[in-house]
């Protein structure tokens, strides 16, 4: 049971609904809204009453580098939000250098204000949602107020809510690694089981997480710790490179669940990125893809690799002589060639 000290009376709710919220004093909606966002993964900073400029709540959120600011307006109302409401809160944006705003009320939008809202880059959180979001993020009790005041608190730690229903293991099957990362720009929590890798899609403002990935790990041929992040190979008809930006452990958990994979499963020796070529050499093929082109081979058809010495030694090209019909001379430009000549002939020789 949630209960809300407020200066003249105290509120028990056990569901959130807008009758409870409209009771509420104004700055305590304020406070609870703050909680709200900061349950959903934000840090949260609930301006004080009488020295605001405006601005009800700031919101951050910080990834990898990146930071998004935003201002929340808090705003109990019995009936609509108009397109004045939208222009005057939507101004705050330039004012304070933000990222945008959000207006949170227990009423409602006029169609008018929701076509305004996208020119000001403002998000609208009516009542309803607003009490669909409290149902979901503070099903405990979040904090005793009195006077304006937070003076107890029983939050719990944020986690990701997970929709396990759309995660269904296997007998045998458990999670051994779970990280938030990148991927393209959007933020996933990446799960590792003994079977699969899952990446889950993070909502920006819901922090809903929504499957979006499932790759076997036995379609997985391995990963490696690139430039700008961790580079992930799967196989297949053609092999797929895709770069994450979160933890190194990713890699050596990834290897350990590898290993007991059964069977001669297709592993990683090499990977070159030269110019528009990226080059894969793993214990059955090299796969090469340059733009839009790709070419593979297996291992067992290289007959023999040489070298095409270039005016700077490690931009020189390997050249290969592939069996068939007759044999085929094919070139191939490696950041290292004399590593990636050794690299082949150690693959071939054990494959």
């Amino acid at each position: 049971m949630r209960t809300f000290l407020q200066r003249r009376s105290i509120i028990r709710v056990t569901m959130w609904s807008l009758d409870s919220l409209k009771k509420m004093d104004s700055y305590d909606f304020e406070l609870l809204v703050g909680d709200l966002f900061e349950s959903m993964g934000y840090v949260t900073h609930v301006t004080p009453r009488s020295r605001d400029y405006g601005v009800d709540i700031l919101i951050k959120l910080e990834h990898f580098g990146l930071s998004h600011s935003w201002i929340i307006q808090a705003k109990k109302y019995n009936g609509s939000v108009g397109v004045r409401e939208i222009r005057e809160y939507g101004s705050l944006r330039m004012r304070d250098r933000v990222d945008g705003v959000i207006i949170v009320t227990t009423g409602h939008f006029s169609p008018d204000a929701q076509d305004e809202a996208g020119k000001y880059n403002v998000k609208l959180v009516s009542g309803d949602l607003l009490v669909g979001m409290l149902n979901r993020y503070l099903e405990k009790p979040v904090a005793l107020y009195e006077g304006g005041i937070a003076v107890a608190t029983g939050k719990e730690p944020y986690e990701i809510p997970q929709d396990d229903a759309e995660l269904l293991l296997r007998d045998n099957e458990e999670i051994l690694l779970r990280e938030t990362v990148n991927l393209n720009g959007n933020g996933y929590e990446l799960l590792l089981s003994n079977r699969n890798l899952f990446l889950k899609e993070v909502g920006f403002l819901s922090r809903k997480t929504t499957l979006k990935h499932k790759i076997a790990v036995t379609n997985i041929i391995g990963a490696m710790q690139g430039k700008n992040g961790i580079l992930l190979f799967t196989g297949g008809k053609d092999i797929r490179t895709c770069l994450i930006k979160g933890d190194g452990k990713i890699i050596d958990v990834l290897e350990q669940v590898k290993m007991t994979v059964p069977g001669q499963a297709e592993k990683l020796i090499k990977f070159s990125r030269a110019g528009n070529t990226e080059s894969v050499l793993t214990s059955k093929r090299i796969f090469v893809r340059e733009n839009d082109d790709t070419w593979q081979c297996p291992l067992s058809r290289i007959s023999s690799v040489g070298l095409k010495k270039g005016l700077v030694f490690r931009n020189s090209r390997i050249i290969l002589y592939v069996t068939g019909e007759s044999v085929e001379k094919k070139e191939l430009a490696v950041d290292d060639a004399v590593s990636w000549k050794s690299g082949i002939e150690s693959a071939v020789r054990s494959s």
